[in-house]
């Protein structure tokens, strides 16, 4: 599989370039002898011109250090050259960026598919070619281009590892005396006939009353003295509000489940936003959605659904000692963690609402 990319952008600096123009030269010459050590699948820079503040650029590369990538590169490195003579980089922008991948691709109608909004693609003599335009610095830095490449790449078989035999799941490891039931009907249907829970007006919710709140309490104690201080966890108090910017490190939801999540818009701190939204509760006694719609922002958090993820927040940029690991955690005190999934089972197996205890560590590969 090869993959060619053909750049054509410009990088903008704060003050006319024609003073600083061997600089320029002499570091466009020092990157391309750096990006050729790479060989073939590196990047060099064919062409380039300076129109007052912007330097224009024409790029080529393979698939190891890409077009992209590189111009960043140069980007850091005249920053670096021209900075003490008091002329700063203002902006990175790619102006039209064209990928082929010559073989192993999707084809074009799924890649069409796949990079709706962020692509052109088309089939050509059986390549696949990818354009992209108006990118900017921050495209770059987030990988955009990337993941589009990586998603017009057919995924390769994996070769199967071999490796000690795994019970299948579902397997019985080991089997105690056998118990009688002592209910046999439903927990749902039973526990909301003798009042011990009642529906709450929204779906997936329940009011639990005294005797379902003391059951839920025993077998929480009964998992945490049993089970979780017996195998060294100790607890944690884990937040329930999850920040957009942790929400996107969770490729698995954001890509697979995110309708599987509930997203919180947060209101201005200016009462007088409302001032029309209450005004219409006042004479109407109608709560205008419509409304809240207007003076809400975008989502900025999302509710928690996982509840391991502020524990491997708290260790995200760290670096951690192996004598001090492992670090065992349970999570109770923090409440409820919320997925949109009420509606397809009955009663309370599956709720919008869940209130659990989470375990989890961080230990050495060997452990």
């Amino acid at each position: 599989m090869a993959i060619r990319i053909n750049l054509k952008g410009f990088i903008e600096f704060s003050s006319d370039l024609s003073q600083v123009a061997q600089d320029i030269a002499d570091a466009i010459k020092e990157a391309n002898k750096t990006f050729k050590e790479v060989g073939e699948e590196g990047a060099e820079i064919e062409r380039y011109s300076i129109d007052r503040k912007r330097l224009k650029l024409e790029l080529r590369s393979g698939r190891v250090l890409r077009a992209h990538d590189a111009l960043l590169r140069l980007k850091n490195q005249l920053a670096r050259r021209l900075g003490p003579k008091r002329v700063g980089v203002r902006k990175v922008f790619i102006e039209d960026l064209e990928v082929i991948i010559s073989e192993g691709h999707v084809g074009e109608s799924k890649a069409k598919e796949l990079l709706k909004g962020a692509a052109e693609a088309r089939e050509i003599e059986g390549n696949l070619v990818l354009r992209f335009r108006d990118l900017t610095d921050r495209d770059i830095r987030e990988r955009t281009v990337d993941r589009a490449i990586k998603l017009s790449l057919l995924r390769e078989e994996k070769v199967e590892a071999k490796a000690e035999k795994l019970a299948p799941f579902g397997a019985v490891i080991k089997r105690g005396a056998e118990k009688p039931f002592k209910l046999s009907t439903r927990v749902a249907s039973e526990a909301e006939r003798l009042g011990w829970i009642k529906r709450y007006p929204a779906r997936g919710q329940w009011i639990y009353t005294p005797p379902m709140a003391a059951l839920l309490r025993a077998i929480s104690e009964l998992l945490i003295e049993r089970v979780a201080k017996p195998l060294g966890f100790k607890e944690w108090m884990f937040p329930r509000l999850m920040p957009i910017e942790v929400f996107k490190k969770l490729s698995t939801y954001v890509e697979h489940l995110p309708e599987g999540v509930f997203y919180v818009c947060v209101p201005p701190r200016d009462p007088s936003k409302f001032d029309e939204f209450k005004r219409e509760y006042r004479l109407r006694r109608e709560l205008r959605t419509d409304l809240l719609k207007e003076i809400l922002s975008e989502p900025q958090y999302v509710l928690e659904a996982i509840q391991c993820t502020p524990f491997y927040q708290f260790f995200s940029g760290e670096i951690v000692r192996l004598e001090d690991l492992p670090v065992k955690a349970y999570d109770l005190l923090g409440g409820w963690t919320w997925r949109n999934e009420a509606g397809g089972v009955e009663g309370i197996v599956r709720t919008n609402e869940f209130w659990r205890l989470e375990m989890v560590f961080l230990s050495s590969p060997e452990e």
